[in-house]
């Protein structure tokens, strides 16, 4: 099948004296067949013939059909039909010939991209041939942006900072929430890009696109289409990393019981006895760690070898990528204090930004430590910073985990609450004067010097606070619970 856009342009290109009536550009039509006037039920095709028989046909006509006719300048086409219209001279042959062309060369295609996906144990391998067809750059990235598969001939002579927006997907992961069909997004700045949401191997990947060499072609949303269903296929049957492009083996048998472990559904008892056996036994502590690269680029040849580099800069770490980090384990050597100080300066070395839990006793728990080191990882990026230990984010994350069933409205206190609508209605800031206290332990100067203003007013604002919302900051009201996630929470949703 071909949408009609694509064949009104080629048709265009070809008989610059065509004229086109089209409605439903966006429909896909299959082969072309020589229209009979009698000849039974029509269906989403092409039809070939002349206006005389068109005109003459009492039939009903399919309204996904595309009719190509040849017709004397005056002809006025059937409005409910969608169809071009040529020159009387047309040799009708001809173009049929030239509209089967096109299709041929688009199964054509299809079948390369099939017989690659079937037999590549990579999906760059798909991509690459991909990008041949579209000539354009074509990509591959996870939930979070990272770029983890791409075609590279497109790729080798553009410095990152070209790609880091224009053709990464973070910008656009919101706008596909869900998986389903390609879609043609263009940006402000002229950039276009042709976008997939896929769901496979347990997560999701963004399959995108960019018009940087050429504009699309009417033809590009169809072979993008095929590739889409051949990047899930691969992706289905994970062909997107292998554990033999390690260079580092010895830690091969420890990951395979570490990702058991980081399945919840996975039974643990025999893992940890294996574990145990391998030297990590249950009574060792451990730390979880979450990390992705700066620039975003989290292909899988790359990410093994940092992750090899990982393994050997840090002493017992096994390191491995989870769709959409890497992730390690360390396994904490009391006489080797300088573990966690090494992981520090290789993320400064690397140029990677890293999210960690607390030291715990055990291999309990993985998925939600994992989760809390993503987490914390997400939390690195908003700060702006390389490493991040969970202890600083704890809060935030208590926060949205005590109050992620319940509307603020149910969780704050009426006196946060009334402050942060006061606030919002007259631009005041009372509700980040009393999180500021409190932040600073209750030192009044400390306080106003951190928020710009006069200590006078800052004393003039805790008295409004007090008086006007029935807060006193200096009382055991300050120190509840509630006050304090009620803060937090305002702040965070002004």
């Amino acid at each position: 099948m071909i949408i009609k856009e694509f064949l009104d342009s080629e048709l265009k290109y070809r008989y610059s004296q065509m004229q086109s009536f089209i409605s439903r550009p966006k429909d896909a039509v299959g082969r072309p067949l020589f229209f009979e006037p009698d000849g039974g039920h029509t269906s989403a095709r092409v039809y070939v013939c002349s206006g005389e028989t068109i005109a003459a046909s009492r039939q009903t006509v399919d309204s996904g059909a595309l009719f190509l006719c040849t017709a004397a300048s005056d002809f006025v086409p059937n409005s409910t039909l969608d169809c071009c219209i040529f020159p009387p001279e047309t040799d009708l042959s001809a173009l049929f010939n030239f509209i089967q062309r096109l299709f041929d060369r688009l199964d054509e295609w299809n079948q390369k991209l099939k017989s690659i996906a079937e037999g590549a144990s990579e999906v760059p391998e798909l991509l690459e041939s991909a990008a041949g067809m579209l000539q354009n750059p074509v990509w591959l990235c996870d939930a979070s942006g990272h770029i983890v598969a791409r075609a590279e001939r497109f790729f080798t002579d553009m410095e990152h900072d070209k790609t880091d927006l224009s053709y990464t997907m973070t910008d656009f992961a919101q706008s596909a929430e869900k998986e389903g069909g390609a879609r043609r997004i263009r940006r402000e700045d002229g950039t276009e890009l042709l976008l997939v949401k896929l769901a496979a191997a347990d997560t999701a990947f963004l399959l995108a696109c960019a018009a940087k060499e050429r504009p699309f072609y009417g033809s590009d949303e169809t072979v993008f289409g095929y590739l889409s269903g051949y990047v899930k296929l691969m992706l289905s049957e994970r062909k997107v990393s292998a554990r033999a492009l390690r260079a580092n083996r010895r830690n091969d048998a420890i990951e395979k019981h570490l990702r058991a472990l980081f399945n919840p559904a996975a039974p643990p008892d025999e893992t940890y006895i294996a574990l145990s056996q391998l030297g990590w036994d249950d009574q060792a502590d451990y730390a979880v760690c979450a990390a992705e690269t700066l620039s975003g680029d989290m292909q899988y040849g790359p990410t093994h070898a940092l992750c090899d580099r990982l393994e050997n800069a840090v002493t017992q770490c096994c390191a491995f990528y989870m769709p959409a980090s890497a992730v390690c384990v360390i396994r904490i050597v009391q006489e080797s204090a300088g573990q966690l100080a090494a992981l520090d300066a290789f993320c400064g070395k690397e140029g990677l930004r890293l999210g960690q839990t607390s030291v715990l006793r055990g291999l309990s728990l993985l998925p939600q430590r994992l989760e809390q080191a993503r987490y914390t990882l997400s939390k690195a990026k908003t700060a702006n910073v390389t490493t991040l230990d969970f202890g600083s984010a704890a809060d935030d994350y208590i926060i949205e985990k005590s109050v992620s069933e319940f509307p603020a409205n149910l969780v704050c206190s009426r006196s946060v609450l009334a402050m942060a609508a006061y606030d919002k209605a007259h631009k005041t800031a009372y509700i980040e004067t009393a999180a500021r206290y409190i932040a600073n332990r209750f030192n009044a100067v400390k306080t106003a010097n951190d928020l710009f203003i006069h200590r006078s007013t800052f004393l003039y604002r805790l008295e409004r606070i007090k008086t006007q919302f029935g807060l006193d900051m200096d009382s055991k009201d300050a120190l509840s619970i509630q006050t304090q996630v009620s803060l937090r929470i305002m702040e965070e949703n002004k």
